[in-house]
């Protein structure tokens, strides 16, 4: 394999910054800052290897955890068994439950997702293990669309450019959405976009929302939780706002805590629960998708009783070891593991989503915190060490160089019917690509942890 971070072209990339920027603000690769200001999103400004395989193993398994999830979700008694303990715990998780109805409402079930993988030194060589599934706001594929395109553009005419292959991560999404609501709206349906107050990464949403009007000629109207609750109303069973009737409610909100600041939040999620109008995720997906039922899943026999033996062993390739903290694990509890050896073990709430993590000194202390009750809010994951490598960046136009790692979400959709077994319509393609400082724990590019990056794939 070619080892193109030995390259003179990597210590050229910092004179590419002037130009890269100005591609950046012309193409929409932008924030809102905390001031309120418009600046660009950090990004690279030279390409990262990814190994032999990498990308197409990542891409190959990511409609399984879509058809894994979907079957989970379907499962209450399932959710119910393996949640009771985070339910008497965590207050989100029991709110969520709050917003269910009696009986499920038939709806199709529509999945728009990132699949998270970094590269992880195995054994078996390099191989693409799951940090997450995003089932809920998966973002920044327009976002990785765009630097992937601003990359080939500053790499054009060299063997460097031809290697990084065009993606459309956003427009995948966007694509998923149309089709299922071409699938079940009725005529002047809108889409409903759940944003939270203040959103900064607004940019990366209108970029959908644009999409939709004019490619698709598709109707949307963007809201909140809060003015949901406040002004939705339940219309011929559907949800409606402003007169208009939700065909389908997409979130870019709604997986925080902080999301649901009031009860009006709350209200407006399970009108849309209590309704016809097809939500992006729905609770249950929602659920099947915290940490708990990851941690669950990670078992051949558990995951048999989703899909068949051959895709359980194709799942389990990509799993890393995860535990209740006061669970069994290599003959210990998670717990005494985490104590014993801080640097292999990382402590993560139940909930979908990347942040408020617990590594090292932090993880020990929390973890001496904790109590027995407590920790049924938490797993304990096996950390994933991968090979650093050095990247040149653009954070605030000033170019940053150093070591670094990463990893690839891969944005697929799929859409099954109310009892059937198969999807209607499934496609997986585009990416993003987060990559970060070595030493730096998480990975939220909104959060200033990590940047946006794109692949030369060999």
């Amino acid at each position: 394999m070619t080892n193109l971070t030995a390259s003179p072209l990597i210590d050229q990339a910092a004179g590419l910054a002037q130009e890269g920027l100005e591609y950046a603000i012309a193409h929409g690769l932008v924030r809102y800052r905390k001031d309120g200001s418009i600046g660009h999103l950090p990004f690279t400004l030279y390409p990262w290897e990814a190994p032999a395989g990498f990308y197409e193993h990542g891409k190959r398994v990511s409609p399984l955890y879509n058809k894994l999830y979907h079957r989970v979700s379907q499962q209450r008694d399932f959710l119910d068994e393996h949640l009771a303990a985070s339910r008497e715990v965590d207050d989100f998780v029991k709110g969520l439950y709050n917003c269910l109805p009696e009986k499920p409402i038939s709806r199709p079930w529509l999945f728009l997702s990132r699949h998270d993988f970094m590269p992880a030194v195995t054994p078996k060589g390099i191989l693409p293990k799951q940090v997450e599934t995003n089932l809920m706001a998966a973002s920044l594929g327009y976002a990785s669309q765009r630097v992937n395109a601003a990359i080939r553009f500053l790499y054009s005419g060299t063997d460097l450019g031809k290697k990084v292959v065009p993606h459309k991560g956003g427009s995948t999404i966007c694509q998923g959405l149309a089709l299922g609501y071409k699938h079940y709206a009725n005529p002047g349906q809108v889409i409903l976009f759940i944003v939270p107050p203040g959103e900064v990464n607004a940019f990366d949403q209108r970029s959908m929302q644009a999409e939709l009007v004019l490619e698709y000629g598709i109707p949307v109207v963007r809201t909140t939780l809060d003015e949901l609750g406040d002004l939705g109303e339940l219309r011929d069973g559907y949800t409606c706002l402003h007169g208009k009737s939700a065909a389908i409610a997409y979130f870019r909100a709604g997986y925080s805590p902080d999301h649901y600041q009031n009860e009006l939040a709350w209200k407006g999620r399970r009108l849309l629960e209590h309704s016809q109008t097809m939500s992006i995720p729905s609770v249950t997906i929602q659920l099947a998708n915290t940490k708990k039922i990851q941690q669950v899943l990670g078992d051949q026999a558990m995951l048999e009783k989703f899909v068949s033996p051959q895709e359980a062993v194709e799942l389990l390739e990509t799993m890393v070891a995860m535990s209740p903290v006061d669970g069994s694990l290599h003959g210990a509890t998670g717990r005494e593991l985490a104590l014993q050896q801080p640097e292999n073990w990382v402590l993560k709430p139940s909930r979908e989503g990347g942040g408020n993590n617990y590594f090292g000194e932090d993880m020990v202390k929390h973890l001496n915190q904790l109590s027995k009750r407590d920790a049924e809010a938490f797993i304990i994951m096996e950390a994933i060490k991968q090979d650093s490598f050095r990247a040149v960046r653009l954070v605030e136009e000033k170019v940053v160089d150093d070591q670094c790692v990463t990893e690839m979400g891969h944005f697929s959709y799929a859409l099954w019917d109310e009892g059937k077994s198969e999807p209607e319509f499934e496609d997986t393609e585009g990416y993003l690509l987060r990559t970060k400082h070595v030493h730096n724990r998480e990975g939220l590019v909104l959060g200033g942890y990590s940047f946006l990056d794109t692949a030369a794939i060999p």
